[in-house]
């Protein structure tokens, strides 16, 4: 499945072919109420600068993707969280 997504943000968003991907599981208290314990949130931390046309292609290519693999669209949550490049340091 980390493939795929990958694959699929790569062809909707034009990230990076070593683009990291982190899955984190929470216990079920911490999720949002009412969520099942198959709920998933999909964060993805970008630069500035894509259309929201781009990202809405993003989420339905990964919605479609998940409920290929059995998640129902209401247990799917994406969130966008736009950093500009003066804030990111590595090394």
């Amino acid at each position: 499945m980390l493939h795929q997504t990958r694959e699929s943000l790569i062809a909707t968003l034009g990230a990076q072919s070593d683009a990291f991907i982190m899955l984190l599981e929470q216990p079920q208290a911490e999720l949002p109420p009412r969520a099942s314990t198959d709920y998933l949130l999909v964060e993805i931390t970008l630069f500035p600068g894509r259309s929201d046309d781009c990202k809405r292609a993003a989420y339905e290519a990964l919605r479609t993707l998940f409920h290929d693999i059995g998640l129902r669209p209401e247990e799917i949550s994406l969130v966008y969280i736009e950093s500009r490049s003066e804030n990111w340091f590595q090394g």
